[in-house]
């Protein structure tokens, strides 16, 4: 083999182990909420890591089922977690659809149906998409160490700021499993969550104290 030919297998070697690294499914789950103790509701979601057209990019994708409401949504963000696309679409109780796109440091919504609007955010590198009723954006909030950190709703319109502290660690019971896990605290007063994660940082439980829901992961992590 020439050296031109072995200089070209060796690139093409490194360049398909990059691109094996870069990709990989991050967690692959299914919760189980309550409300009160009684049964509320359940999320089943995927967050991949792929490489994109700039470069490495998150895509976490929900449904999420709830007294007969069904939310489906797809989250994009860049390799530092700063959301670049959102997509949300409900069926049944509150019907709609919306769409968000990042633009250096604004996003817009777009929404469609009976309260179609759009509407300009400013958003900085490190704010969130973190909309109330599904919990697996979460995750975003947790992978990075204790910090304040801004935040969107775009269900809601609804824009914040919270503080995240690690609290201290636990064991929780998942499935048949007790796993160690690390329990975060994001947020205070009745917006306050509560976060479980294992050693990887994938979400283990959560729950909002102000409105008495748990959600607890169906299986352990893989």
């Amino acid at each position: 083999m020439s050296m031109w030919l072995r200089f070209v297998s060796a690139s093409l070697l490194v360049a398909a182990s990059a691109s094996a690294q870069s990709a990989g499914v991050i967690d692959d789950a299914s919760f189980t909420f309550t409300r009160a103790g009684a049964p509320y509701g359940t999320e089943s979601f995927k967050i991949i890591r792929r490489l994109g057209a700039e470069g490495t990019e998150y895509i976490a994708q929900c449904t999420r089922t709830t007294e007969g409401r069904v939310v489906r949504t797809s989250l994009t963000t860049d390799s530092a977690g700063n959301p670049t696309s959102y997509t949300r679409a409900t069926t049944g109780s509150g019907q709609g659809k919306l769409t968000a796109r990042r633009a250096t440091n604004r996003l817009t919504v777009n929404e469609e149906g009976a309260q179609a609007s759009s509407r300009d955010y400013v958003f900085a590198p490190g704010t969130l998409i973190l909309d109330d009723d599904v919990i697996h954006q979460l995750y975003f909030v947790t992978w990075r160490d204790p910090r304040t950190l801004s935040f969107l709703s775009p269900a809601t319109k609804a824009t914040g700021q919270g503080a995240v502290t690690e609290v201290g660690s636990e064991t929780i019971a998942v499935g048949n499993s007790s796993i160690p896990a690390v329990r975060y605290a994001f947020g205070s007063g009745d917006d306050r969550r509560e976060i479980w994660v294992d050693s990887s940082r994938r979400l283990l439980k959560v729950a909002h104290p102000a409105k008495q829901i748990v959600g607890v992961r169906d299986l352990p992590p893989r």
